[in-house]
């Protein structure tokens, strides 16, 4: 039994990934063959996972000695990097567990996700901290995801617009039209409503 911090590979227990250092970045829906789960290391050298586990709802896959490489992409599924059937018909809750170590876990079953049951789920390029990875406002749907590529920013003013109605008023003798325009704030799940005046 390996103590505290450390993972089982082979017969030596090593330095198990540090919390956080891997996200859960995306997940394909859909028949048993399109399903995938995406974890993406956000450090800059390789990462090993082997002796680790990855749960799925209740469900836990073993990881062989495994490493992802530095800032690389690694996809879970039948034919994939870490090929396993994967059962889950809509959002799954997700986790990385190397012994003690929680690496990382995203409850994408939580009401404030998007609920699919085809197509991908993916974390926003700008949103990829561990903090922000657990917030559903993070997250898009898309009809075809990037499995093993990075993911696209979400266009965060398509799901959640500014309410605002153009008016017309008179500035300086001039008839002015405002409107409210929206604009996405890198590293921020809200937009800014910004008035714009014409």
């Amino acid at each position: 039994q390996c103590g505290p911090g450390q993972v089982c590979r082979g017969e030596t227990c090593t330095f198990a990934p540090e919390s956080d250092s891997i996200l859960f970045t995306e997940v394909g829906f859909g028949d048993v063959g399109d399903r995938y789960i995406e974890l993406h290391n956000q450090r800059n050298f390789d990462v090993n996972i082997g002796g680790c586990e990855v749960r799925v709802d209740d469900v836990s896959i073993a990881v062989d000695d495994f490493t992802i490489p530095s800032e690389g992409y690694v996809l879970i599924g039948e034919g994939r990097a870490i090929s396993t059937g994967l059962a889950f018909e809509q959002n799954p809750s997700v986790e990385l567990r190397c012994n003690d170590v929680i690496v990382h876990q995203v409850a994408l079953n939580d009401p404030g996700f998007v609920q699919l049951d085809a197509g991908s789920l993916f974390l926003s390029a700008d949103l990829e901290t561990p903090d922000l990875s657990r917030q559903g406002g993070a997250w898009c749907r898309a009809e075809m995801g990037t499995p093993g590529l990075a993911n696209p920013v979400c266009d965060r003013c398509a799901v959640t617009p500014c309410e605002g109605d153009d008016t017309r008023a008179c500035r300086d003798n001039v008839q002015v039209v405002s409107r409210t325009e929206c604009e996405l704030v890198e590293g921020q799940i809200q937009n800014r409503c910004n008035e714009v005046v014409e």
